[in-house]
């Protein structure tokens, strides 16, 4: 329970800073991060990298910002690159600044939506991941045209003007619309006047990460597999290019995707993060070594029924994108992330010639989310958070042991509010085929012979997971005198690949039996009155409280965000909708659109008497905005109270990365929502048997 008077405001998130992009300099003395502040009168975010010195046991920063990210030591570790966007540039350029400190000088220009920055081997050069031009074969003669009427401006500008495309995978959510460009490295070397760098590979494909060889002479890359129709697919091959020129040679093709990839230091072993695709879209990635030239991988740690790599992600913590990879010196050890029920652990893996060590380098009895980890000597060096302490950096021996916080960018702040862990719980499917685990934060002022409102919160994904990360959010209605119930129901990640998979072809089925258990688990205990309950959820979580709401009656209000409603249109008009429905839900509208439609919410719309606050991003290129509108016509013409919010600009992911002020004014519209539906702080009620809830089967 969280300690009496303990408040987190609606703005707390302000306080607070979000840590990434790790980075441990080659003699493991210094670390490197990204920290990103929040500035609400600006509303925007302020970037800057800073270093830790481990000696003195003290944090200072190291550029000024406003907008640096990924920083990469140089070999010698005498430099260290980054990529900003300084003066008039637009695009974030590569910058080089010395290790002891100084002017930072650009490296690149004309790169645009540089990522993935890392350096060669040799010191001479850092690689890139950038757009380049690469018009299809069926748009080159109509750009052409265009041009030659001079009906474009510059080539950098086009895409104010006119859209093209062939492809099936045009616009990417929190990117926008690609307009005939891919992800290609670019080799950008360290010389003394900036320029536009070389490209290292170009075509009809997108580079997903790289790995340099340890020799420096080539690159490992990956890049999508293309389907008959030359339109790419969820699938991915592993690619070499040497970097003096020349083609792409296909190395190898895990199966599915591919989250990460480092070669040994002998340079005689490729590790990579990847799936195989077994299950689809619901397969949980694994470890896999492969040989110098490729061939049959071998699978390491599939005794722990585990994904490999990131899982959780919150306020302070950054999106996990890829998962980190890391060898030894000696080439003997692998460091790994695995989620694990709710906590993203980290393992150190042994390769052997009959098998492998697992080794857990934390305590049994620790939760939290490993976010990031990087080696240095003998440390690792970790971004760690848990549900009551935001993400800091933490110091671990490289052979396991307790880990050691070694940062206070936020620990003081969270304090200050009195914070305290969710409570587990674990309680039976109604089928009884798996056990579900939850977690309940509490109100300041519980008491278990009281009666609580409820606010239930769904994950995305689906197969996405609630665990021990921090966010402000559940703490500021916990804070609010709600108690809040995060359910992690089959499909769900973390508990198995059985478990994962088990949502596949039943959207709607046993995961919404899952949560709704977990409802009535609080009830009988008497801790919720069950006439003051709301739910939420983003993307899948937007789905399902959609798909609660029509068919349940026992919540007071609701509030879909960024959701699911209409299965069929869903399929041509998110950027992964169609890869995503034909493999989760086993439809598409030419085959199997019956399928589609039978777990679309929008088709029991009739049923719905539930108020429902709809908030949606207008640039939410996932789950796009007309799912929304959908469900917010449905319910109006059905003469349910309905309110349609629009995030201007927002992405799929404004609950988290959207603008400060506009984060903060939908912060402001759910507490009212909930509390005009009475799911708020009320007098205390006695327990006593639940009453006739009117459920529906």
């Amino acid at each position: 329970m969280a300690a009496d008077g303990a408040r987190m405001p609606r703005d707390g998130f302000l306080a607070f800073r979000r840590l990434g992009a790790l980075a441990v300099a080659p003699d493991g003395r210094r670390v490197a991060l990204q920290v990103t502040v929040p500035d609400r009168e600006r509303n925007a975010y302020r970037s800057e990298i800073w270093l830790y010195d481990r000696a003195s046991g003290t944090a200072r920063a190291f550029t000024a910002g406003p907008a640096d990210s990924a920083p990469a030591w140089s070999p010698d570790g005498r430099h260290l690159a980054f990529l900003a966007a300084r003066g008039e540039e637009r695009e974030p350029q590569v910058y080089l600044m010395p290790a002891d400190g100084g002017e930072a000088r650009p490296l690149s220009k004309g790169l645009r939506g540089a990522s993935g920055l890392a350096w060669s081997p040799r010191g001479d050069a850092v690689a890139v991941i950038s757009w380049k031009d690469e018009p299809e074969p069926e748009t080159a003669d109509l750009w052409q045209a265009m041009e030659a009427e001079g009906a474009l401006p510059t080539e950098g500008e086009r895409t104010q003007d006119v859209f093209l495309s062939a492809r099936i995978k045009y616009r990417y959510d929190g990117v926008g619309y690609a307009n005939d460009r891919r992800r290609h490295i670019c080799l950008v070397p360290v010389a003394d006047i900036p320029g536009e760098g070389r490209w290292l590979t170009a075509g009809s494909f997108d580079v997903g990460l790289f790995a340099w060889h340890p020799g420096g002479e080539r690159i490992t890359f990956v890049r999508g597999q293309a389907n008959d129709r030359g339109d790419e697919v969820w699938m991915v091959d592993l690619c070499e290019v040497d970097v003096a020129g020349g083609e792409p040679r296909w190395f190898a093709r895990p199966g599915g995707r591919v989250a990460g990839c480092a070669w040994s230091p002998a340079g005689d072993r490729l590790a990579v993060v990847a799936d195989d695709f077994s299950h689809g879209p619901a397969t949980d990635t694994g470890l896999w070594l492969y040989g110098r030239e490729g061939g049959a991988p071998r699978r390491l740690l599939a005794h722990l029924d585990r994904p490999v790599g990131p899982g959780l992600f919150g306020d302070t913590t950054p999106l996990p994108t890829s998962a980190d990879l890391v060898w030894s010196a000696d080439g003997g050890h692998l460091y790994v992330q695995v989620l694990d029920r709710g906590s993203v652990v980290p393992y150190r893996v042994t390769p052997g010639p009959d098998g492998e060590e697992a080794l857990r380098l934390v305590p049994d009895t620790w939760v939290g989310n490993c976010a990031a980890l990087s080696l240095g000597g003998d440390r690792l060096w970790c971004l760690m958070a848990d549900g009551a302490q935001p993400a800091e950096l933490w110091e671990l021996p490289a052979q396991g042991g307790e880990p050691l916080r070694a940062t206070d960018f936020n620990t003081s702040r969270a304090q200050a509010h009195g914070l305290r862990p969710p409570l587990t719980l674990r309680y039976p499917s109604p089928d009884g085929r798996f056990e579900i685990e939850a977690f309940v934060s509490l109100p300041p002022d519980f008491t278990p012979g009281r009666r609580h409102p409820l606010l239930l919160m769904v994950h995305g994904g689906p197969h996405g997971s609630f665990g021990h990360d921090f966010d402000h959010e559940v703490h500021h209605h916990a804070a609010s005198g709600r108690i809040v119930l995060r359910v992690n129901p089959r499909g769900s990640s973390g508990y198995g690949q059985a478990f994962t998979a088990a949502c596949v072809d039943d959207w709607g089925g046993g995961d919404y039996q899952d949560i709704m258990a977990g409802v009535d688990e609080l009830i009988a205990r008497g801790w919720v009155d069950p006439s003051r309950m709301a739910v939420t959820g983003i993307s899948y979580g937007g789905f399902m409280t959609s798909w609660i709401i029509t068919h349940t009656d026992r919540f007071a209000c609701a509030v879909p965000e960024m959701l699911v409603a209409d299965l069929i249109s869903m399929w041509g008009t998110s950027d992964i909708g169609w890869f995503l429905m034909e493999e989760e839900i086993l439809g598409s509208p030419m085959r199997g659109w019956e399928k589609l439609w039978a777990h679309s919410p929008l088709a029991s719309v009739g049923r719905c008497r539930t108020p429902a606050l709809i908030i949606e991003g207008e640039a939410d290129y996932r789950c796009p905005i007309g799912q929304g509108e959908e469900l917010y016509t449905g319910l109006r013409r059905q003469g349910v109270e309905a309110v349609l919010v629009r995030l201007q600009g927002a992405s799929h992911v404004a609950a988290f990365l959207a603008p400060p002020r506009q984060r903060l004014a939908r912060k402001a519209l759910v507490d009212r929502w909930l509390e005009r539906h009475g799911v708020a702080e009320a007098e205390a009620s006695p327990v006593s048997p639940a009453p006739d809830d009117g459920r529906r089967s």
